[in-house]
């Protein structure tokens, strides 16, 4: 397993095996449970304190009232696109006098 603030991926064992670490699918307590690691971090690396962290939480079809609410929250939610992951809620987060990125147009 890796440092605390990796997410639980889903194991590829089969139920015979044991029970699985992830989610399926994104539940808004996801966006909980990361506000309250992401506070955390500046305990563990100082030198992250004057930085701004943004959160990011993927799924491959996440629920609106899930992105609704990590909008709220400023945290970033990708979901499957046409062809590839992709942001779509890229307004959770103020991108400050900085160009916004050309995969956000």
């Amino acid at each position: 397993m890796g440092p605390w603030w990796y997410a639980r991926q889903p194991s590829l064992a089969s139920e015979s095996e044991g029970p699985r670490d992830g989610k399926p699918c994104l539940e808004t307590t996801s966006i909980d449970e990361l506000l309250d690691k992401l506070a955390e971090l500046p305990r563990f690396y100082p030198e992250y304190q004057d930085r701004r962290i943004v959160g990011v939480l993927a799924s491959l079809y996440p629920d609106a009232g899930v992105i609704n609410r990590a909008t709220r929250n400023g945290v970033l939610v990708m979901g499957m696109g046409d062809e590839a992951m992709q942001l779509l809620n890229p307004d959770a987060v103020q991108w400050d006098d900085r160009p916004r990125p050309p995969a956000f147009d």
